[in-house]
């Protein structure tokens, strides 16, 4: 007998799979999402091939200054790689499911491994803007869950695990990326809230004595909605500020975009010098998803009454 895993995805995810793939996309081995300010790494891409996702039928489009909302095909470091610059956010309007759309449509287009990127703010007293952080753990504040609707039926266990998210050998490839480039690179836990507005000095210390050592709006939902689909993760943050509390200062959008824009360089260094070493943790038969695996429904809350 051969256990054949079957996994729910969005109808929406998979025909925008399938208008990629009519517009010559293939996938790649890696995806990679840019958080805010982050984009620059897509423009290191080698034959990019390039859509807006306002083409795209039904796929979300990001509202968020410094998220570009457009996706590039490419090679990065000698590996095919599909690149999402920009993300949506729960805070925009889009429901819970949507804000994981990179990693649908990246499991619907056969990818098995994703890169996750962000800005967040500094809860750890130590970090400082500029720095860059490995997640190797999330505090979910957000109050919701991208996999809402989903029965226990449809997901292996009866619950989503996701203890071992974060794939260890990735999380070694970073690391020692960073300590090659000379990068400074802390570990830390990833708290999320669920914006648009920013955290409060109280919610900074509450994330504080919960572990938190940085603070974004996103990343989260996608980390929980790659460990369903049986994905393998890495995730870094670009630390842009200090929170809350741990500085007087206000905070705007705009310095978050500054100092991203500013550490870009060395981010971009130290992504695609991962990246590198990733690729050669990926085997070298593209993984294929094969189409009994893929539930398609037209979003996951339809039935959730039913259930």
């Amino acid at each position: 007998m051969i256990f054949r895993r079957q996994y729910v995805i969005p109808e929406y995810a998979v025909k925008a799979a399938d208008f990629l793939k009519d517009k010559g996309f293939l996938g790649g081995k890696l995806a990679i999402v840019l958080g805010s300010g982050l984009g620059a790494l897509a423009e290191e891409a080698e034959n990019p091939r390039t859509i807006d996702t306002a083409e795209i039928s039904g796929y979300p489009a990001s509202s968020v200054e410094g998220h570009h909302g457009r996706i590039v095909e490419g090679r990065i470091a000698g590996v095919d790689t599909l690149i999402f610059q920009g993300r949506v956010h729960y805070y925009e309007g889009y429901p819970p499911e949507q804000t994981a759309a990179p990693v649908f449509l990246s499991k619907a287009m056969g990818i098995e491994s994703i890169i996750f990127t962000n800005a967040s703010g500094a809860v750890n007293p130590l970090y400082r803007p500029g720095d860059f952080m490995l997640i190797v753990d999330f505090l979910n504040l957000m109050f919701m869950n991208p996999l809402s609707g989903l029965s226990r039926s449809e997901v292996r266990g009866g619950a989503v695990n996701t203890h071992s998210v974060l794939y260890q050998p990735y999380i070694d490839a970073v690391r020692q990326t960073a300590i090659a480039e000379r990068i400074r690179l802390h570990e830390g836990v990833l708290g999320v809230m669920s914006g648009p507005s920013y955290e409060t000095p109280a919610e900074i210390r509450m994330l504080r004595i919960a572990g938190a050592d940085a603070v974004s709006m996103s990343t989260v939902p996608e980390l929980i909605t790659a460990s369903y689909l049986d994905m393998k993760t890495a995730a870094v943050s670009c630390i842009t500020n200090k929170a809350a509390g741990i500085s007087d200062k206000p905070l705007t959008h705009e310095e978050v975009q500054e100092i991203s824009q500013t550490a870009a360089p060395k981010f971009v260094k130290l992504i695609e010098a991962s990246v590198k070493s990733i690729g050669n943790c990926i085997a070298l038969k593209k993984p294929t998803v094969d189409s009994r695996q893929l539930k398609v429904r037209d979003k996951l809350t339809t039935d959730i009454q039913d259930k």
